[in-house]
């Protein structure tokens, strides 16, 4: 760890877990603003921030900040991903973390950071010499932040997920202005685009449709709330069990309510806007 305040030396015993055992809770409230806990499982945790990062190139030399607020799930993710790479995670005061951005990277010499676009637009590249690359997320980036970063790293990462899916659902290295609205590929998941008003049926190839996500990455549900649980978390329809007619248990379903529509002939996403 790099961390602006000191912290005492203690080891702690290891739990036995099992990869299927709930690892944690993160709630969110989406647009209704009542909150929902949703139990997600150390194996997805374990698949899809070790696919972060790999795409991400993180490696043990790598300087991770944390910064995003513990409220928000992108904040485990710095966390993993870090501790997976072997990497360092720089750990900057509240104060310094809140007022100054470009201090914090600079004086902790962060190699790659998660930020929003619209965090991103409060500091230049010039302020930031240490930072080699950039996960964004959380929102839509603009031509503009591609046009203006891009030059100055070696990399910048779109990723996409809702809380339900730990985490990272998608991903994509951007290279080009026009990519904004790319959410890219399936990450340690399946992802499926079905008739936004019935996912009973898939969406034709190259429509507008709604992303359901697939996988050990699906937490288990809303914590007590069976009715909510019920309207985004599915079965199966007819056309995935024809899919994999000899899978053993059935696989866990999310309906995100994001509608997109597949970018071309290689399986990357474009984001398109709400069901809702």
């Amino acid at each position: 760890f790099a961390t602006s305040q000191s912290m005492p030396e203690e080891c702690f015993p290891l739990p036995a877990v099992s990869p299927t055992q709930a690892a944690y809770a993160p709630f969110t409230s989406g647009s209704t603003g009542r909150p929902k806990g949703i139990p997600l499982e150390h194996r997805g945790l374990a698949a899809s921030t070790a696919s972060v990062a790999r795409a991400c190139l993180l490696r043990p030399a790598s300087r991770v900040l944390h910064f995003a607020s513990f409220a928000f799930d992108a904040s485990m993710m710095e966390h993993l991903i870090a501790w997976h790479a072997g990497a360092c995670l720089c750990i900057p005061d509240e104060t310094a973390r809140q007022t100054d951005l470009a201090r914090c990277i600079q004086d902790f010499e962060v190699t790659w950071a998660f930020l929003t676009p619209s965090c991103l637009r409060l500091i230049s590249p010039d302020d930031v010499q240490s930072l080699e690359a950039l996960g964004l997320g959380g929102e839509s980036m603009t031509p503009e932040d591609i046009f203006i970063w891009g030059p100055r790293l070696r990399q910048i990462v779109q990723l996409y997920g809702p809380a339900e899916c730990s985490i990272v659902a998608a991903l994509t290295e951007v290279t080009k202005p026009s990519e904004n609205r790319l959410i890219g590929r399936p990450n340690a998941c399946r992802c499926w685009v079905v008739d936004p008003h019935s996912p009973d049926r898939l969406a034709p190839l190259g429509a507008v449709g709604e992303l359901v996500i697939e996988g050990i990455t699906v937490g288990r549900g809303y914590i007590d709330d069976p009715e909510r649980t019920t309207q985004a978390f599915i079965p199966p329809p007819t056309w995935l069990q024809t899919l994999y007619p000899n899978e053993q248990q059935p696989s866990r379903l999310y309906r995100t309510g994001d509608l997109v529509r597949y970018a071309g002939t290689d399986g990357k996403l474009t984001f398109i806007g709400r069901r809702d």
